[in-house]
């Protein structure tokens, strides 16, 4: 059983890549060639932006997956596993929060575990970061960013596979 949206903030994750409640492991180097990071994000500026980010933080430009709404986002995490979302919460079609939604609900129905899904927007209010957090994400990263925030993230969420 996994936990519920409103517990599952940051570390419950974890297991996937690390055990509970340890921290990133910064001596120990993450194979990145193997990490698959879906961008979702209506606007290919910012899409283009948090690509190249990861680029430079050395990331396989050919495990970076990209979806423009949240349709495609669900659709890409049925048909292909990953290792992390940054998901942009306001969109067209189908927004962050529900897109989310769908695929916490595809994950349990199929036994698999929560990918981390990160919240990327340029709304700041506290309502739109609980009820992203409520909708099933798993962190906020707001829009624009930096390097530093993206690496934060990563750092966080990505830990080494045992």
């Amino acid at each position: 059983m996994f936990p519920s949206p409103a517990t599952r903030h940051l570390s419950t994750n974890a297991p996937l890549f690390g055990l509970p409640g340890q921290p990133p492991h910064s001596d120990r180097k993450v194979d990145l060639s193997d990490v698959h990071i879906l961008i979702v994000d209506d606007t290919g500026l910012n899409r283009d932006l948090v690509s190249r980010m990861l680029i430079r933080l050395g990331f396989d430009p050919a495990c970076l997956l990209v979806a423009h709404n949240g349709i495609e986002a669900v659709e890409w995490v049925r048909r292909h596993p990953c290792d992390l979302i940054f998901m942009d919460y306001h969109m067209p079609f189908m927004d962050g929060a529900e897109a989310t939604r769908k695929i916490r609900a595809w994950e349990r129905q199929n036994n698999r575990r929560p990918v981390p899904i990160i919240a990327f927007t340029s709304d700041a209010s506290p309502s739109v970061r609980f009820q992203a957090l409520g909708s099933g994400m798993d962190d906020f990263l707001l829009k624009p960013c930096r390097l530093e925030g993206v690496r934060s993230i990563i750092n966080l969420w990505l830990y080494v596979r045992d």
